[in-house]
């Protein structure tokens, strides 16, 4: 479904896993913001992730300016958040644990590619997959794409609606990997971890973490 303004047309779409719904929600503005190209994208993503993780929970998916102004959005404050620009802001997207929901910080979304480099570069997959562990995990950590944005923020949503944070074999595999604080808590360290294991499967600590979310998925059915 598609209305708005001339200039910004607001999408809205819905996901059904069962009896759960999952609505979406971005506001597409074409040359400034998002395309429809990109909402059906994170769309698709998200119906492929919650159908293949249906303990999982996402009640809503939207942008930034439609968290802060619902239908108010206009071609002003499209740029901004009320206190400063979307674009002067540090992050990407964000998963509400209360809410259950992730939010794209839309502008600066808008100027990533859909796949990051070592999902299409047989050179550069090489070269990831040889890396040690831990530099791998901050490798496709820094290497930012919808996708990849989008497959961090489900990750917390996993580690939160499953406590997986609270596992002790979690919490000492954290300890034992932040020797050096590479990673910002533990929450990260998990969301960072399911990132690589979507594309690499030679990662001992990733392996181990997963093998601790599909543990607590058993547990949750």
């Amino acid at each position: 479904m598609y209305g708005g303004s001339k200039m910004i047309q607001k999408y809205e779409n819905s996901i059904w896993i069962g009896n759960k719904e999952t609505k979406i929600v971005f506001h597409l503005w074409y040359d400034n913001g998002w395309y429809l190209q990109e909402a059906e994208h994170i769309r698709l993503l998200a119906k492929k992730y919650l159908e293949k993780y249906p303990q999982i929970r996402l009640n809503l998916i939207c942008d930034y300016c439609s968290l802060d102004y619902g239908d108010e959005v206009n071609e002003t404050n499209y740029f901004y958040d009320g206190e400063k620009e979307y674009d002067a802001r540090d992050d990407c997207a964000m998963y509400w644990e209360k809410e259950n929901m992730i939010g794209f910080n839309h502008i600066l979304c808008s100027s990533l590619k859909f796949e990051c480099l070592y999902e299409s570069n047989l050179d550069e997959i090489l070269r990831v997959s040889m890396l040690p562990d831990i530099e791998q995990i901050k490798t496709c950590e820094k290497s930012d794409s919808i996708r990849s944005v989008f497959i961090h923020e489900f990750g917390h949503a996993i580690e939160y609606q499953l406590r997986v944070y609270e596992d002790p074999r979690v919490i000492e595999l954290y300890q034992e990997s932040n020797a050096e604080k590479v990673f910002e808590d533990i929450h990260e360290f998990i969301a960072e971890c399911f990132v690589t294991r979507e594309y690499f499967k030679n990662n001992k600590i990733v392996n181990r973490v997963m093998d601790v979310i599909y543990d607590c998925m058993k547990n949750n059915c």
